[in-house]
């Protein structure tokens, strides 16, 4: 990955390299997250083939129960890795994981029934299998990019609107 560099705004085009940071952040989780039941899925643009976003990795982990979710988090920080404890929602925590390139993987830890988990799910498969609404998605991003430029909060925000109106839509089909 080139970096994500928190503050500005910078898109790629989908690339097959994204699967294979992944998988390399599947090794990672493997070997920090041991004795609990969990199930990993690369979410965001990252996994979406045809879509444009940040250079980041987006990766949901899956827990058995929200007591796991503490227990994930307490797994996964600590050694040479610097984590940032980013959101504390009721159904998920978000954690941003950083290294000395500048890299940036964003780890959202939910139980596997839970809110988060199948909202997260449903927007990245609806796109996926939506050509006609990714295109809308991606021309919503680069007009929020090129407004809010330097600006991320205020672009995060906006892009959450569309996640929340496309998952209204999506229980209305």
């Amino acid at each position: 990955m080139n970096g994500d560099k928190i503050g500005i705004v910078e898109f790629n085009n989908y690339t097959p390299f994204y699967k294979k940071e992944f998988l390399d952040e599947i090794n990672f989780i493997k070997s920090r997250i041991k004795g609990i039941p969990y199930s990993i899925e690369h979410i965001g643009a990252t996994s979406i083939p045809g879509a444009v976003g940040r250079v980041s990795l987006d990766i949901l982990i899956m827990v058995d129960s929200i007591n796991d979710v503490v227990t994930a988090k307490n797994k996964l920080i600590g050694g040479d890795v610097c984590f940032i404890v980013s959101e504390s929602g009721t159904n998920f925590l978000k954690l941003i994981k950083t290294d000395k390139k500048k890299n940036y993987v964003y780890y959202y830890i939910a139980g596997k029934s839970s809110k988060a988990s199948i909202s997260f799910l449903k927007f990245k498969y609806y796109l996926m299998y939506n050509y006609k609404e990714l295109e809308k998605y991606n021309q919503y991003k680069n007009a929020l990019k090129n407004k809010y430029n330097k600006d991320v909060k205020t672009y995060q925000k906006m892009k959450e609107k569309y996640f929340y109106a496309t998952l209204e839509q999506i229980e209305n089909l």
